[in-house]
């Protein structure tokens, strides 16, 4: 009896712990029929549920009297053999229910044909259907929304994975046997991956969208921006807090002091490089590394992150150059031979291998910026744009800002940021002065 009392709030809709109330105090489905206001209010002591237990109550008690009336035929349906067998009678052959199994089969309404019973919309996919044999698109639209507003209604945030969208397409197509389970849910191949498309996800990702704009559920985008400015407060705070690094943020002097405290402050200096949206932001930062020994405090760096940086980058171009040669020489056969490359010294040599080092890459498309909004457009740079991104060759120091600049213009329109570029000043078979730009400072 217990049972089949759960089973009958179940089908209600009462939540699971209301339901374990009444059989935990013994109510069954005949006591139920006597149940007093009082006792309903001890049991459901919130509004809501409660009013959904009245409703479902008083078509419970209603239904009951309607099928406890007296009928001759139920009585006297096995016993009228009286020679009269072959006539017909509409009643004789009724299979009489267990009042507590037909209140159970009246009342549940779960499934997709009780969700749309329970709505107008609904009803109205459900009279199309049953008039026509078939769904027009305006109830495509109708059904497929109440689908996901049920969905949807515990958790306006919650996310439907692939196989609860098939689920809900099997469930669609069960109920409305003319309807094709590939306009609610299909799988489709994009190169190597696969994609789904249907219905449902479509106007999942529109309710989505309507959500954020209602502001009844967060923008992702817009919490990992909040999480990041708040996180880069608190960082901020815990730097103000390290004495060595406060220091460095002020003084260039004296070297000893600069070089130890630069070492105390490692780890958390690179938070603070995390945090620049480009290298020249960090350089700005710690004056010392404007001074003519900086790059050694850079270098130190370096080597604590990758300690064969530590090795003498002289002795190992002796063979990467070899090797370089090897690669250019496969398009440029006479590339630096003969008696010409022979009279160059090894820094000559190094200019001329080094800026030929974009030939040896093909052009291509960019990945889009981490920046870049989905409608812009991705980079494919020019065989110049190429050469000029590994480095720059000027004659004159004047051409070193414009050639900057007009670089800048074009990584601002594709949302990239400039980097660290070497620049080598005078004719290549005489370089005055070589070094790295770091947008307004070398």
């Amino acid at each position: 009896m217990a049972e089949e009392l759960a089973q009958l709030l179940s089908g209600w809709g009462l939540p699971p712990a209301i339901v374990s109330g009444f059989t935990d105090d013994d109510w069954t489905v005949e006591s139920l029929k006597f149940i007093s206001e009082e006792a309903v209010r001890k049991l459901i002591p919130k509004e809501g549920p409660r009013t959904l237990f009245n409703h479902h109550w008083n078509n419970f008690i209603n239904s009951d009297k309607r099928t406890e009336r007296p009928s001759a035929s139920d009585d006297d349906d096995d016993d009228n053999d009286d020679g009269n067998a072959n006539i017909v009678n509409p009643r004789a052959k009724r299979r009489k229910l267990d009042n507590s199994q037909l209140q159970l089969l009246l009342s549940v309404e779960e499934g997709l044909h009780g969700t749309l019973k329970k709505s107008l919309p609904g009803l109205m996919v459900l009279g199309h259907f049953k008039a026509h044999e078939a769904l027009d698109d305006h109830t495509r639209d109708l059904l497929c929304a109440q689908v996901l507003y049920k969905e949807l209604e515990n958790d306006y945030n919650k996310k439907i994975d692939r196989a609860r969208f098939e689920s809900l397409a099997n469930d669609i197509v069960a109920l409305f046997p003319s309807e094709t389970k590939e306009t609610w849910f299909d799988v489709i191949k994009k190169g190597n991956a696969t994609a789904v498309q249907g219905r449902l996800r479509f106007k999942y990702y529109a309710i989505r969208r309507g959500l954020i704009k209602s502001l009844l559920i967060p923008n992702r985008n817009l919490d990992d921006s909040r999480e990041a400015v708040e996180s880069d407060s608190e960082q901020q705070e815990e730097d103000s807090d390290d004495p060595s690094l406060v220091w460095l943020l002020e003084n260039q002097s004296p070297w000893d002091e600069v070089e130890v405290k630069w070492e105390e402050t490692r780890r958390r200096r690179l938070r603070v490089l995390q945090r620049c949206p480009q290298v020249f932001e960090y350089i700005e930062k710690f004056p010392s590394l404007k001074q003519p020994a900086g790059w050694q405090l850079i270098a130190s760096d370096g080597v604590n992150e990758e300690p064969n940086l530590d090795l003498d980058l002289a002795t190992l171009w002796v063979p990467y150059s070899k090797f370089l040669l090897t690669l250019i020489r496969q398009d440029q056969p006479d590339f630096l031979k003969g008696q010409q490359f022979k009279s160059l010294s090894s820094d000559q040599q190094f200019v001329y291998i080094f800026k030929e080092l974009p030939s040896l890459f093909k052009v291509r498309t960019l990945p889009k910026s981490v920046n870049a909004q989905r409608k812009e457009k991705c980079w494919r740079p020019s065989r110049c744009e190429i050469v000029d991104g590994v480095c720059l060759h000027v004659e004159e120091i004047a051409e070193i800002q414009e050639r900057v600049d007009a670089k800048k213009n074009v990584l601002r329109i594709f949302k990239f940021t400039l980097q660290p570029l070497p620049v080598f000043l005078g004719p290549l078979g005489n370089i005055r002065q070589s070094f790295i730009v770091l947008d307004g400072m070398r």
